[in-house]
């Protein structure tokens, strides 16, 4: 129904700054209410409007908070030298998985602020050789308000808690490792204390099932393909090139080489925290590609936290470049500029900039007649006919089914019929529809993102 579409995009006046009603509902859901509570807020000011600047709003707000934090992580690991950090911050900004979640309207842009306060505090920590009051708090506020945006978050903060208590103690820092140990896990037990059912949801939610899944799943054989499967990934997340990370690893290894032997001699390229931050982005990686061997391969956004952490000892060997000399500022240039052109080019295309030609034509359609969608999953399809009361959903995949949606009262003459036709290898539909009904006129086969949609129009 177009009204309940409508309904479910937008907050009615009489809902407004409802919190009990966005608690209740996340109680049926898979993920923690945080994000969705500072959405309802915004939403709430502007009741009725399913505008999508009210969820980009907010990404831009944490967006500018990310990019202040990166830059002091990058001035903490960069030692304050400003060419660096500024070339640095420039490669940030434009990673592929950035680009991407700037535009997805979800909580994962504020999951990797929160999480980075608590990874640039903890670093911190270490390169200082104390922990203050006031970092203790932005450790604790962070990891509170990362584990009630995603329950992801706990995997995040458990294996960095680990890294760094580890470190703590081998640097026998035991006062420094109670504290800071402490401050994480007053962050966890808050977010347990404000969200009760935090247990229920993880245990007994689809996502709570899948983990078993995965966990009931491992071997040797799946451990290996789940970690192709997130390398893979987090070559793309970084540098925006897929399923090459092999020669990616050589190369990087062959950067290292360089650096330390022909530019700075005197010391490695890696310190301790850069030593954690690479352990720390393939332990998270895993682990996550094992708990939730599905959902990993739906996008970057499961590997962000990862990326942007891997990120820093990357930027470490190809900034180290300008150190040796005239020709390796030169050779820096061109490697570090074809990276960020490429990474501009990959981030233009992303799905959730909404710039492809098909989507402004199903939005101009959507504008003048009726469109029935059967199957597929919404969300692709939600930027284009977001606020519109002529869209009807149906809710199945299966062709036979959708034949009679078809038949049915739902679509009368100059309607738009959309059958999911599945993602990459599209299904032919088209041929199951032909002569089943001799008022349908196949108009089109588009594609939203990965997804692929066969358009008709009766006649």
């Amino acid at each position: 129904d177009g009204n309940l579409f409508y309904k479910y995009l937008t907050v009615d006046e009489s809902r407004m700054f409802d919190y009990e009603n966005v608690y209740q509902n996340l109680t049926k859901g898979v993920h923690p209410p945080f994000y969705h509570i500072v959405l309802h807020t915004i939403s709430s000011v502007f009741a009725g409007s399913s505008d999508i600047w009210i969820g980009l709003s907010i990404n831009l707000v944490i967006l500018v908070l990310f990019v202040g934090l990166m830059y002091k992580l990058l001035g903490l690991c960069f030692d304050n030298d400003k060419v660096k950090v500024f070339l640095g911050g420039l490669f940030i900004v434009f990673m592929p998985v950035l680009v991407e979640m700037e535009m997805f309207i979800r909580m994962y842009l504020l999951v990797m602020s929160a999480m980075l306060v608590v990874i640039y505090n903890s670093f911190a920590v270490i390169k200082e050789n104390k922990i203050t009051l006031c970092r203790a708090g932005y450790i604790f506020l962070g990891m509170f308000l990362a584990s009630f945006s995603h329950f992801y978050s706990l995997i995040y903060g458990f294996v960095l808690w680990m890294f760094v208590s580890g470190y703590l103690i081998c640097k026998k820092e035991i006062k420094i490792f109670f504290v800071y140990g402490f401050s994480m896990l007053l962050g966890v037990l808050c977010m347990f204390y404000v969200y009760p059912l935090v247990f229920d949801v993880l245990l007994n939610s689809s996502r709570g099932k899948e983990t078993s899944v995965g966990i009931g799943n491992y071997d040797f054989g799946f451990l290996l393909f789940s970690y192709d499967y997130f390398l893979n990934r987090m070559s793309g997340a970084v540098l925006g090139i897929h399923g090459q990370w092999q020669w990616l690893i050589l190369l990087g290894l062959a950067g290292i080489y360089l650096v330390e032997r022909k530019c700075i001699k005197d010391k490695h390229v890696f310190n301790e925290i850069d030593w954690i931050m690479i352990f720390y982005s393939f332990v998270c990686g895993i682990i996550i590609s094992v708990l939730a061997p599905e959902m990993q391969k739906l996008g970057g956004r499961y590997y962000a936290v990862s990326g942007m952490v891997l990120c820093v000892p990357i930027l470490k060997v190809l900034l180290g470049i300008i150190d040796c000399g005239k020709w390796g500022r030169g050779f820096f240039g061109i490697i570090f500029g074809a990276i960020v052109i490429h990474n501009i080019v990959i981030g233009l295309d992303n799905p959730y900039l909404f710039r492809d030609e098909e989507g402004k034509l199903l939005s101009q359609i959507v504008k003048d007649k009726k469109v029935v969608i059967s199957g597929g999953s919404i969300y692709t399809l939600t930027y284009y006919v977001m606020g519109s009361k002529k869209v009807y959903w149906g809710k199945t995949d299966d062709y036979e089914k959708a034949l009679k949606i078809i038949k049915g009262d739902e679509v009368s003459k100059g309607d738009i019929l959309m059958i999911y036709a599945g993602m990459g290898n599209v299904k032919n539909s088209k041929k199951l529809l032909d002569g089943q009904d001799n008022k349908l006129k196949f108009l089109d086969l588009i594609y939203i993102g990965a997804r692929s949609y066969e358009v008709y129009e009766r006649v």
